[in-house]
């Protein structure tokens, strides 16, 4: 229904005269009557375009060409009767974090941060414009690639390098709005505090490191977070059909990669045909080292 409603909104706000032909278009031209189809494309004249505005208003309860379809789903509640046509998710960019041995900072109305703790069995979730850092206590943070892996940090820790174990922020990856919030939190740390990637062994975990979350910082505060060159990885918990999907982003790295940690990671990918989730790696207890690329 959100798809249907945009293309319909950019329809009616840029009066456009065509719209490429849909299963979304073919229903509304079948319902209400509107348009010419030629070819691959669904022709619309003014008088369409009234007949859309017209059925958007009684389905909505609100003029589509002017309703704001990136708010909130509390405002979109306040607007139309369908609060799931917001453009944001229903945790908005709330991130999910923990602090091992310590307590999330976090802003509030009043002048002093409150500190949350988060023992083992606790992730908290904070709106990113309230999440603060106390660099006196905090000098690492490790963003997490799976949802699942941060739902049981507590039983990564072990797994990790012992600096890493603590005075750490750990932070959920996330989607979307909430993702993008997070990176740009990320890029605006203090120059002191070091970032982490841990996320699954393969091509395509390796890629999201150097080109998502290395640029973010710089090569001397990023340290990606894979299991060591003398770990051996189970043969039941690889995947070697991930491994041949992800060729194409191994070569990629491959022919671009200047770091010698980077090209000895590469290299034991391409060796042992390796794909391995990150939560394979926890579940079967593979360490893991901190490689500065």
């Amino acid at each position: 229904m959100r798809r249907m409603t945009v293309s319909v909104q950019k329809v009616l706000r840029y009066q456009q005269a065509s719209v490429t032909w849909t299963n979304s278009w073919a229903q509304l031209h079948e319902e209400l009557g509107i348009g010419t189809r030629i070819g691959k494309k669904l022709h619309l004249t003014e008088r369409d375009r009234d007949v859309l505005a017209n059925a958007f208003q009684r389905e909505l309860g609100a003029d589509l060409r002017t309703l704001d379809m990136q708010q909130d789903r509390i405002g979109m509640a306040g607007a139309v009767r369908d609060e799931k046509l917001s453009g944001k998710a229903a945790l908005g960019s709330l991130q999910r974090v923990a602090m091992p041995g310590g307590a999330v900072v976090v802003r509030g109305d009043a002048p002093e941060a409150v500190r949350v703790p988060t023992p083992p069995g606790a992730v908290l979730s904070v709106e990113t414009s309230r999440l603060g850092l106390d660099t006196e206590t905090c000098r690492r943070v490790m963003v997490i690639e799976n949802g699942a892996v941060m739902d049981r940090w507590w039983d990564l820790l072990p797994l990790l390098p012992t600096a890493w174990r603590s005075d750490t922020l750990i932070c959920y990856r996330g989607h979307d709005h909430g993702q993008g919030a997070l990176n740009r939190w990320l890029k605006a740390l203090p120059e002191r505090v070091h970032l982490g990637y841990c996320g699954d062994y393969d091509a395509g975990g390796v890629s999201i490191a150097v080109n998502t979350y290395l640029p973010l910082v710089g090569s001397e505060r990023f340290w990606l977070l894979v299991p060591e060159p003398h770990t051996a990885v189970p043969e039941c918990v690889n995947k070697p059909g991930v491994f041949l999907a992800q060729q194409p982003i191994l070569q990629s790295m491959e022919r671009d990669s200047r770091n010698c940690e980077l090209n000895m990671l590469l290299k034991r990918l391409r060796e042992e045909q390796l794909a391995v989730t990150q939560e394979a790696i926890m579940a079967h207890g593979i360490s893991l080292g901190a490689f500065r690329i």
